[in-house]
């Protein structure tokens, strides 16, 4: 599996979202001390880059309950300083206890280029007596010596890319265009009065198939929006579900060579009682993805690409038969965001 990510533009506010899940799962007897989750971050040419290590590292312990799966999701950041390109991805404590974001909770890796990189995290697991804070209890506990060596993740293959020159909010990935697309750049906010919502076509994405073969997409659950606020920091995606549509046939696209197949995930807009107003984005399964705005001004929209499913069950409204589908696309783009204004009305 990898992930591609556009490159932001090299100018102040500009940068791209960096989504990293990781899981993990104690089975051993006892519970498991760890310092944090390091990042190791391999180049093109193979060497292993040093990061600028957070100021936070070493000074806390948590615990991995046995039994239990752990999930969780950092969110990094690509953006330029001094010239120079760098990835931050928070510590494990920024992600638990959702502190502000300084140079003191993040990994910085600098003076990155182009390419295909290779990145993993290593639980840092101490061999020594250790004092640590219970997730469940929230308790401390005293763990004894253990001799179980640091956890490593698999490599996954970060690619960094370029946007096109002639076209800065599409990117091109073996063969395959990518585009956010935001036909109006101005959207009015609906009336604030009671039952006031507005449907609306914010954005949509493109792919183009510029391969020799034809390829398969799928629309389901798998473009996934970000938003930036006015102030270029990553809104908070909130979801919701009131029921559940399983796969169909119709959800899945076939792209012929030289062709593009564009989607528009259904999005509304009202206000809520608490003078926030709340955009809601499809999610295609019965749920939807939301975002919350306090006011009119300028935005940044990127819909993005995520599917680890070539082949999956999927049910045929006109034969009223589950069908196997083979040869979907598998892979996660990252697209440029683009960007959109809100309006009062």
């Amino acid at each position: 599996m990898w992930l591609a990510i556009a490159l932001p533009e090299n100018k102040p506010g500009s940068i791209a979202t960096v989504e990293l899940g990781i899981s993990f799962k104690n089975n051993t007897s006892s519970p498991l001390p760890f310092r944090d989750l390091v990042p190791e971050l391999v180049a093109p040419d193979g060497q292993t880059l040093k990061p600028q290590e957070p100021g936070t590292k070493g000074n806390k312990w948590g615990l991995i309950t046995r039994g239990l799966p752990v999930g969780i999701t950092l969110l990094g950041r690509i953006s330029w300083r001094n010239n120079s390109l760098q990835l931050e991805i928070p510590t494990y404590w920024h992600y638990l206890e959702a502190s502000p974001i300084t140079p003191e909770n993040y990994w910085n890796f600098d003076s990155l280029q182009p390419g295909i990189y290779k990145l993993r995290f290593i639980c840092d697991i101490p061999s020594r007596e250790a004092i640590c804070s219970n997730p469940e209890t929230r308790h401390l506990a005293e763990l004894k010596e253990n001799n179980i060596a640091n956890l490593t993740t698999p490599f996954v293959n970060l690619r960094l890319v370029q946007p096109l020159e002639h076209n800065k909010t599409a990117v091109e990935v073996d063969g395959i265009r990518f585009e956010t697309l935001v036909p109006k750049q101005e959207l009015n906010i609906p009336k604030k009065e009671p039952g006031a919502k507005a449907g609306l076509q914010l954005a949509g994405i493109r792919m183009t198939n510029n391969r020799l073969n034809p390829v398969c997409f799928s629309f389901y659950v798998t473009v996934i929006p970000e938003i930036l606020g006015t102030n270029s920091q990553r809104l908070f995606r909130g979801g919701f579900s009131d029921w559940f549509r399983q796969a169909e046939k119709s959800d899945f696209v076939l792209a012929m060579p030289g062709e593009d197949v564009t989607f528009f995930p259904g999005t509304a807009i009202w206000w809520q009682q608490n003078d926030k107003i709340l955009l809601v984005i499809d999610a295609q399964d019965g749920g939807a993805y939301t975002f919350e705005f306090f006011d009119s001004g300028t935005y940044k929209i990127q819909l993005n690409y995520v599917n680890i499913q070539a082949s999956i069950k999927a049910y045929d409204q006109e034969d009223m038969n589950w069908k196997q589908i083979e040869d979907v696309w598998t892979g996660m783009v990252i697209t440029p965001f683009v960007d959109f204004k809100l309006t009062r009305s």
